[in-house]
């Protein structure tokens, strides 16, 4: 196993300690398990493009970490406090579209290249800012509309990007393109 997939398993493993520490309300701790997990992520598609070692295994565990991360947060910061159940229900409806998709076009044509967009990766960042600014905001008691704010841009591109990615799922099959 490769030092990306390693980071990568490593943020897997931190999953369920960041989500303990949001149960149980130590959100300064949960701020810097979250800030490791976001680090190892940066560090982990670095290192594999400086050192020619991108795998098919890191290409698909990065995402799904990512996945993973974003959602246990949402679901619990929404169970919990603040994030609200409509932001919820964007963010998994998206990924559940994709994930579909990609087991479409996979069970039609027998290979897929997951090949992220810019603006999913954008939409991404956006989304790991909205946990850290949520978590933030919970610490500090402060900061509502510039909370609200990212988490309305949040909401909107990863919207955006899910339109993107059906768009491009549809055009990869050659389907008619949406109106």
């Amino acid at each position: 196993m490769s030092l990306p997939n390693l980071l990568t398993a490593l943020r897997i493993l931190l999953i369920p300690v960041f989500v303990g520490l949001l149960i149980y309300e130590r959100h300064v701790a949960a701020a810097l398990v979250f800030s490791a997990a976001g680090i190892t992520d940066l560090l982990d598609g670095m290192i594999a493009r400086r050192m020619h070692c991108q795998t098919r295994l890191g290409a698909f565990l990065d995402p799904t970490a990512d996945k993973l991360l974003s959602v246990s947060s949402f679901v619990t910061l929404s169970v919990k406090g603040p994030i609200p159940v409509w932001f919820v229900v964007i963010v998994l409806s998206r990924d559940v579209m994709i994930s579909l998709g990609i087991l479409i076009l996979y069970l039609t044509d027998g290979t897929i290249e997951i090949a992220p967009s810019r603006l999913g990766k954008i939409t991404t960042f956006l989304q790991f800012l909205t946990i850290l600014a949520t978590i933030l905001f919970l610490i500090a008691g402060r900061g509502f509309y510039l909370w609200r704010v990212v988490l309305l841009g949040a909401a909107f591109l990863t919207i955006l990007s899910g339109v993107q990615y059906l768009y491009r799922g549809l055009s990869s099959r050659g389907a008619s393109k949406p109106a």
